[in-house]
């Protein structure tokens, strides 16, 4: 069964470094075979869904492509839907 999760990119896009187009980021992670890719402008914050229930090991798979790719590390953070929709209506810093 396929889950919908969000992953946190850190570093990319930021002061000229670590550029990574977004267009190219959605291509990288189907390659992954990552489903329904969605990225947010240049931030590196991606949408995706997919059959793999670990979010160690999605966050591991994607940081691993992004270096054979890129030849640069990058933080990756990837929080199930439920998870980070907990974490937006618990966060005491955003407005209701």
């Amino acid at each position: 069964m396929k889950k919908s999760y969000v992953a946190l990119l850190r570093g990319i896009n930021v002061g000229g470094q670590k550029k990574i187009k977004m267009a190219d980021l959605r291509v990288l992670l189907e390659e992954l075979g990552l489903e329904e890719v969605r990225t947010y402008i240049q931030s590196g914050n991606i949408i995706f869904k997919s059959t793999t229930a670990n979010c160690t090991t999605l966050e591991a798979q994607i940081a691993k492509r992004i270096y054979e790719v890129y030849a640069f590390e990058v933080a990756v953070l990837v929080i199930g839907k439920k998870a980070f929709e907990d974490i937006r209506e618990n966060n005491s810093l955003l407005s209701k």
